[in-house]
């Protein structure tokens, strides 16, 4: 019992082996067109953030800003009754309190 190995094998292994690269080749580019499709999305989505963190800055700013001028503190309408002990100075330093913290953070994970 001996094991010939002829012609008509090696042209089938090879044909096998050629099968499997090709396969191998056409799901490589598959999970490359994947890829690139989802850099896009994730690059979009950075954009997007960037778009997002600017708005809501520039919303901060504007109620710090609004709150300064009249004297009140941060997340306060005018309609709501300001303490009785509270004056020019106290109405900055709070201000001045609140916006030192007004950028947005997001918490660590």
């Amino acid at each position: 019992m001996s094991d010939t190995f002829s012609m008509d094998d090696a042209k089938q292994m090879l044909k096998e082996i050629l099968a499997s690269t090709t396969d191998l080749q056409k799901r490589m580019v598959a999970q490359e067109d994947k890829l690139a499709t989802m850099s896009n999305e994730v690059a979009s989505l950075k954009v997007d953030q960037g778009r997002l963190h600017v708005a809501v800055n520039k919303v901060q700013s504007s109620q710090l800003n609004n709150a300064a001028k009249n004297d009140r503190p941060v997340g306060t309408t005018a309609n709501e009754p300001q303490n009785e002990g509270s004056s020019q100075a106290g109405g900055m330093a709070s201000a001045l309190l609140n916006a030192a913290s007004h950028k947005l953070r997001f918490p660590k994970r």
